[in-house]
């Protein structure tokens, strides 16, 4: 057995594998498996992060509010009050149709047949999501 064939043999070992994944995951955070389907890693990632974010957040964005009707921020409290349920509401309505989506996609492991509808459930999500990527803070 030549050099090459046993470095090669090497390379390809589990113990090799585990201590090149260990050193990328040291190195720069992720190792090479994630990338095998980054699709797929980055709504594992997401998920749980936009259920959070949705229960937690506590502001509405001003497009949102402007939705619903409110154009002005110098209203009074009270005019203020009045948009700010239907407001809330209308940004949680936006977040669980992003949410949906990316579920749609995790459950179906990306393999979208729009065979009961859910190709046009995740499209509208997906596209809220890039609507609205830039409104996910607070």
């Amino acid at each position: 057995m030549n050099t090459l064939v046993k470095i090669e043999a090497w390379w390809d070992s589990p113990r090799s594998r585990w201590l090149r994944f260990w050193w990328q995951r040291r190195t720069r955070g992720f190792d090479e498996p994630e990338l095998w389907g980054l699709n797929s890693n980055i709504v594992d990632f997401l998920l749980p992060r936009l259920r959070a974010f949705r229960e937690e957040s506590p502001v509405v964005p001003i497009s949102a509010w402007r939705a619903v009707g409110a154009e002005d921020l110098g209203w009074s409290k009270e005019e203020l009050q009045r948009f700010e349920g239907p407001a809330r509401e209308h940004w949680e309505t936006i977040l669980d149709k992003i949410i949906g989506a990316l579920e749609i996609y995790q459950e179906r492991d990306g393999l979208l047949m729009d065979t009961d509808g859910s190709q046009q459930k995740f499209d509208e999500g997906w596209e809220l999501f890039h609507e609205h990527f830039h409104q996910l803070w607070w």
